[in-house]
């Protein structure tokens, strides 16, 4: 089982440690490896400090390795800077940065490269969940992602887009099943078995007790919910 928090563009410095006291003054811990924190890419050092018993990871790296890429953050100054994985393919730097599946490509192969564990987020929209192709769709954005890619570090997320931030989620039978077919695909096409098939979308303490039970799903990728150290922890616990 593994959740990570994905902070996204949030939490000041100053909170910080506010979300730290938070969270570990109603968590229950059993295997802290297990757990991910996802901050913005300045607080990653703050993060290692704060959550010494929880893995940091980033949001995202560039494609290449150091040289004159204004603005860019490579997998080495990430894992210099206490970063273990990194989240790729989330469907909001798809959309906003055009980032294309032949690129995430070249991050994923990079991370590994560089002994960053990747997240790679898959997910449908609204219309292709509705068209009834989201297996169609998902296997597609997985076979362009992971040409020529093979390792044993890989954790997909699948995130139906319709879903991120709405309150809304699929059956928990649907999502099941969905991860299912992800875990098949992975291993009788691209012949690697991810580490683990987690869901993010409209995550909540009050609805991942529910979606756990899910055989195929590993565990989740959290986004608004992760922000509050309380919520977090809540879900966690109710994880374990």
């Amino acid at each position: 089982m593994k959740v990570i928090a994905n902070w996204k563009m949030n939490l000041p410095t100053p909170d910080i440690r506010s979300w730290t006291e938070n969270f570990y003054s109603n968590v229950n811990l059993d295997d802290s490896k297990t757990i991910g924190v996802a901050p913005p890419f300045t607080h990653i050092s703050n993060c290692v400090t704060y959550l010494q018993n929880l893995r940091v990871g980033a949001q995202n790296i560039s494609s290449r390795d150091l040289g004159n890429n204004t603005g860019e953050i490579s997998a080495s100054i990430a894992k210099d800077s206490g970063a273990s994985f990194v989240i790729l393919g989330h469907s909001e730097v798809r959309e906003n940065l055009d980032e294309q599946s032949s690129l995430i490509n070249k991050k994923i192969a990079i991370a590994i490269e560089k002994n960053l564990s990747p997240v790679v987020c898959f997910g449908e929209s609204r219309e292709s969940y509705e068209n009834g192709i989201t297996k169609d769709f998902v296997c597609s954005q997985l076979k362009e992602c992971f040409e020529g890619i093979k390792a044993e570090t890989i954790i997909i997320a699948y995130e139906p887009i319709w879903s991120i931030g709405t309150g809304i989620t699929p059956e928990t039978n649907e999502i099941n099943e969905i991860h299912n077919t992800i875990k098949d695909y992975c291993k009788n096409h691209l012949k690697f078995v991810p580490e683990s098939v987690l869901y993010g979308g409209s995550v909540t303490d009050k609805n991942c007790k529910n979606l756990i039970t899910g055989e195929n799903i590993d565990g989740f990728l959290v986004g608004g919910a992760s922000l509050d150290g309380n919520s977090f922890a809540r879900i966690v616990n109710n994880c374990f």
